[in-house]
């Protein structure tokens, strides 16, 4: 991250996938899942600005974006 290097380990657009399936089933069973949803909010901002094919890690471009210190990419 400190370099930031995304190359995929687990790409973010799968964790996106996922994180959409967990909210689904607290959504079922009735659990609150607030953490989860930021995530996933998160995740989605990031893959939208075009890195849904790199590491999760990437995320951390959003929020240097919500910060105010722009993209250090």
């Amino acid at each position: 991250m400190v370099e930031r290097k995304f190359d995929a380990q687990m790409k973010l657009d799968l964790f996106l996938k996922d994180f959409t399936l967990m909210l689904g089933e607290g959504l079922r069973v009735g659990a609150s899942l607030t953490r989860t949803s930021l995530a996933r909010e998160l995740c989605s901002a990031a893959s939208a600005a075009g890195r849904g094919q790199e590491d999760l890690a990437a995320v951390i471009t959003t929020y240097r974006q919500l910060a105010g210190m722009g993209d250090a990419s």
